[in-house]
């Protein structure tokens, strides 16, 4: 039987078309797909690979800021060996150099136990100098003394250290202020010790025991002695304006003609001290007032409380 709706060849070739078109398409998609997993795969390589290079470059960076701390402590640990070493020498210019280098490395450490060690060394190497300095004198004095003499019971003149020694306490007294680290330890080394040359620029010794203490014609403008045992000390004539004496212990000191212009003495205790210079009726009323009141108070070791000082006259 004859076919009555018979198919056009173009029609058949516009079909075979659109399914070859399709299929490329297909292909096409494909590709595209694979070919961004292929890239998104190799940019997760690429970011592991990545991540594990930074991780090995933090852990070589930590091992060389190990490497480097282990090795500035090494050269920590050689300075204060070998200013340890000069602060033993039989020579003074090289125990200066010794004081100084301590003085140094504490101000490039950043840990505070290194300050305290310095501390430690240079109010032990004072010390041990007062002390063999006195016994050395006093040997002097028994091998020549004359057995005809008498004691006369007068005061002892202060005793006049070497450059060496005042330098260890010149340092102590500048170190950077670290909190909880002592700013000295001279025990009662100091007394009757002349530590006026050592003593300058705003010389900070707060919390320190300076009992009997020789600072004459001192120049302690702005000093800090907050909290210092300064009973019975030798503070004639000495520069004091501006200086700190919060707290501090004055019993017995001797303040005559000292300038006390400025000077903090609140809650000092001043039983048995003498008057300072009167030159400056204003800032001193309040400290004579004081003394006169703490020379007729009751022995019972409590503070005397001053109010806040008057400025100094311009």
């Amino acid at each position: 039987m004859p076919n009555v709706y018979p198919i056009s060849t173009a029609k058949n070739v516009t079909l075979l078309a659109a399914a070859e078109s399709a299929r490329s398409q297909a292909i096409v998609t494909t590709r595209a797909s694979v070919l961004a997993a292929v890239a998104g795969l190799g940019a997760l390589i690429t970011i592991v690979i990545n991540y594990r290079n930074s991780a090995t470059a933090a852990r070589a960076l930590a091992v060389t800021n190990e490497t480097f701390r282990i090795q500035e402590r090494g050269h920590l640990t050689d300075r204060y060996t070998k200013a340890i070493e000069q602060l033993g020498h039989e020579k003074r210019a090289i125990r200066l150099g010794g004081i100084y280098a301590l003085e140094q490395l504490a101000a490039d450490t950043e840990r505070d136990g290194d300050q305290a060690t310095v501390v430690e060394v240079l109010s032990a190497f004072f010390r041990d100098a007062v002390t063999e300095q006195r016994d050395t004198i006093d040997k002097a004095a028994t091998d020549t003394s004359d057995p005809t003499s008498e004691s006369t019971g007068g005061k002892k003149d202060p005793l006049e250290l070497p450059s060496d020694v005042l330098a260890a306490v010149t340092v102590l007294s500048r170190l950077h202020h670290r909190k909880g680290i002592s700013r000295a330890d001279l025990g009662d080394a100091a007394e009757n010790v002349n530590l006026a040359p050592a003593l300058k620029d705003r010389p900070v010794l707060h919390e320190t025991t300076l009992t009997r203490v020789h600072l004459a014609r001192g120049h302690l403008n702005g000093a800090d002695f907050r909290a210092t045992d300064l009973r019975g000390a030798v503070l004639t004539d000495a520069n004091l304006v501006r200086a700190k004496f919060t707290l501090a212990r004055l019993n017995e000191a001797n303040l005559t003609r000292a300038l006390l212009n400025g000077a903090n003495l609140t809650a000092a205790t001043l039983g048995g001290a003498t008057s300072p210079a009167p030159s400056f009726a204003a800032p001193y009323s309040t400290v004579r007032t004081s003394l006169a009141r703490a020379a007729s108070a009751p022995t019972s070791g409590a503070p005397t409380s001053l109010p806040p000082p008057s400025p100094a006259p311009t």
